[in-house]
């Protein structure tokens, strides 16, 4: 009998035992899941205040969707450094987007044709700024006859309507300037717009 009641004490011993070890695990478990995402968030925060900070101003130029041409912007600042599809960056621009019409938008996935993404849009930013004049030019670099899907000669007339933005980002969002012009032709080079930018970042006047 004295045995048989030493046998019961150590069974119900056993079974507290495990379950404080259990109540223990669990609590481990979470301190250490709650110390991982306390991890994995903070580089998000970190990143999405460094992204506000890294720019200033965003140039961004737009043409119809149904018009199947490669137009290119250039941009030049004060220290004369050139941005473009052949440099992305330079000085504090950076070409973000090189745009070539619809050979950019539609992919041939398993013998079909898909749209992706058909907007004609490119863009620099500016993530930083000199004091002195930008100047920003457009280029026809190509266009394609619609009726027979074959490339324009150079000089070939076109009609293409352009939008070009000057977008300041930071420390809020605004357009400072919203230009609307017509390119006239394959290989035809214009300057949009020249504008004076002051040391503190500010753009104080427009050629």
């Amino acid at each position: 009998v004295s045995q048989s009641r030493y046998d019961m004490k150590n069974r119900k011993f056993d079974f507290r035992t495990a379950y404080i070890d259990l109540l223990i695990n669990l609590l481990t478990g979470t301190v250490v899941l709650f110390m991982l995402m306390a991890l994995l968030m903070a580089p998000i925060t970190k990143n999405s205040e460094g992204i506000k900070k890294n720019a200033d101003y965003v140039i961004t130029l737009e043409w119809p969707v149904e018009v199947d041409c490669d137009i290119d912007l250039w941009i030049r600042d004060p220290l004369n450094n050139i941005v473009s599809y052949r440099f992305l960056e330079a000085g504090l621009m950076y070409f973000e987007r090189d745009d070539m019409g619809k050979r950019r938008s539609v992919f041939k996935i398993d013998g079909k044709e898909y749209t992706i993404d058909p907007d004609n849009k490119e863009f620099v930013t500016l993530r930083g700024t000199f004091p002195g004049e930008y100047i920003v030019n457009l280029h026809v670099y190509s266009c394609i006859n619609v009726q027979n899907n074959l490339g324009l000669g150079q000089g070939a007339p076109v009609d293409v309507p352009v939008k070009v933005e000057i977008i300041k980002i930071n420390p809020s969002f605004s357009v400072v300037k919203h230009i609307e012009m017509k390119m006239d032709s394959v290989w035809q080079e214009k300057t949009v717009v020249r504008f004076i930018m002051d040391n503190n970042k500010n753009i104080i006047r427009f050629k």
